[in-house]
């Protein structure tokens, strides 16, 4: 859970930051976000997605490429609910590659290394015989 800014029964308060590429310039702004659109402690991508809609606009013309990040009372990034589930996702896939590496590597099969495709190790995996 984030911590906000200000809080009310139906909002909480976060930080915005636009940042201007092509002028070196950031523009700091505080949004409202509904509590009804805050699953587990994170914002939905959906209101993210149309606050950065809204901030958008303020951004200037001149200013060519711009991106937007929330930040909570603490100066923490807020991560939403499917930013959540990416990384969640990321870090099983991860510790699953690592897990077959290992495997790899304890049954003695040769030519299995950190950056092949998880297709071939697991190929040099059933053609050693070794079970994953």
């Amino acid at each position: 859970m984030f911590k906000a800014i200000k809080e009310t029964e139906k909002a909480v308060q976060v930080k915005a930051i636009i940042d201007l590429y092509d002028v070196e310039k950031s523009i700091t702004r505080t949004v409202w976000l509904p509590k009804s659109q805050i699953r587990n402690g994170r914002p939905t991508e959906w209101i993210i997605e149309r606050k950065r809609e809204d901030l958008a606009l303020e951004a200037p013309l001149h200013a060519g490429g711009f991106n937007i990040w929330f930040y909570d009372a603490d100066g923490n990034e807020i991560e939403t609910v499917e930013e959540a589930r990416k990384a969640e996702r990321f870090e099983a896939g991860c510790k699953n590659y690592d897990r077959l590496i290992q495997l790899a590597k304890d049954n003695g099969i040769k030519g299995v290394r950190v950056g092949l495709r998880r297709a071939t190790i697991e190929q040099k995996l059933t053609a050693a015989g070794v079970a994953f």
